[in-house]
């Protein structure tokens, strides 16, 4: 196990291998996601801290969407599920629920990840640009999305409250 929580592979990789090492480090950053924001008073994670629209909870929101796009919409071909990635959460809106969805659409991209028979799997729906690709590009590409947003809710947190850090 590494510094950050991802574990190292074994001496023989193997696909089950990989696909756990890609989950535990995409795990990782998600949870790096909910302690930013999970600690925040609602009206505080709600806020938008400068010019930009973004806001703590509606990063939380946009990942959710995300995920939901890439592993249920684009790969599993489920376009049932109407993509919203705004960054804005209505007042209404409670943090419990943003997290309880993110919760949600982690899971579900876990259960198709682990249910898929390898990461060469191709999508059933195109990409942008028209290409199918396959899991694993798939979930380097969540893992580096959801390590990015990590960065913007770092900053965030800074501005609010000064804590930095995973």
């Amino acid at each position: 196990m590494t510094d950050d929580g991802t574990p190292l592979p074994s001496a023989r990789p193997s696909q089950h291998d990989e696909t756990r090492t890609l989950l535990a480090a995409l795990d990782y950053q998600r949870a790096v996601i909910r302690r930013k924001v999970e600690d925040l008073p609602r009206d505080v994670a709600g806020a938008a801290v400068d010019a930009s629209e973004m806001t703590a909870l509606g990063i939380v929101r946009h990942l959710g969407a995300v995920e939901r796009w890439w592993f249920q919409r684009v790969f599993a071909g489920d376009d049932r599920d109407e993509w919203t990635p705004g960054w804005t959460i209505g007042m209404r809106t409670t943090m419990e629920q943003v997290l309880g969805q993110y919760d949600t659409a982690c899971a579900f991209s876990d259960g198709i990840t682990l249910g898929a028979p390898s990461l060469d799997a191709v999508s059933q729906l195109p990409a942008y640009g028209g290409h199918h690709p396959n899991l694993r590009w798939i979930l380097v590409h969540m893992l580096a999305e959801t390590a990015r947003h990590a960065g913007h809710l770092d900053l965030i947190r800074e501005r609010i409250d000064g804590r930095t850090g995973d």
